[in-house]
């Protein structure tokens, strides 16, 4: 996680694994071949982020399971009980899933107050480096409820079929009212 540190200040941060043992590097959930992390930062927000009493927001960069349906759902599961509802929150990463094919796991993300920043049909994100937008869209901008959703999209631009990564990129530009 990046930030601008004229306009932000880290108050904490913390990784946190998925599975039985959230606090131990390296807990997984069982079948997976990879741990799965949530970094979680908590941040003042403020014209002078040094002052007292400055606005509190928390960030949230994930990556699920690729694999399992299921330890998908039981890593949501417990990321919504790490959130603080009363913070504004950004919830933003790679969740190896979509909306069509895996409703129940976005229930549980909107059942905990956040919503999807972008909208559904922007296009995919997932393209395995062939570009085009005709694939599942499984990053995802999720913010709770003390946000406003300016714009956001799926930047998908493959004029050069130079692709840096399988994925594009996901934005959103977010105002707290």
């Amino acid at each position: 996680v990046f930030v601008r540190r004229d306009r932000l200040r880290v108050l904490d941060t913390r990784t946190r694994w998925f599975g039985d043992h959230p606090d131990r590097p390296g807990s997984s959930l069982p079948g997976t071949r990879i741990p799965r992390i949530a970094t979680i930062v908590h941040l003042a927000m403020a014209d002078d982020p040094a002052t007292p009493g400055a606005l509190e927001i928390q960030l949230v960069n994930t990556h699920l399971d690729h694999r399992r349906a299921g330890n998908r759902l039981r890593s949501v599961e417990q990321l919504v009980g790490w959130l603080d509802a009363d913070v504004p929150c950004v919830v933003v990463g790679d969740l190896n899933a979509s909306w069509r094919r895996e409703p129940e796991l976005f229930e549980v993300l909107t059942d905990a107050g956040l919503s999807d920043a972008v909208v559904r049909d922007a296009g995919g994100t997932f393209h395995g480096f062939r570009g085009g937008v005709d694939h599942p869209r499984i990053d995802h901008i999720f913010v709770s409820g003390h946000w406003e959703v300016v714009d956001s999209a799926v930047v998908a631009d493959d004029r050069t079929r130079r692709f840096p990564s399988d994925h594009w990129p996901v934005v959103a530009r977010l105002r707290l009212p």
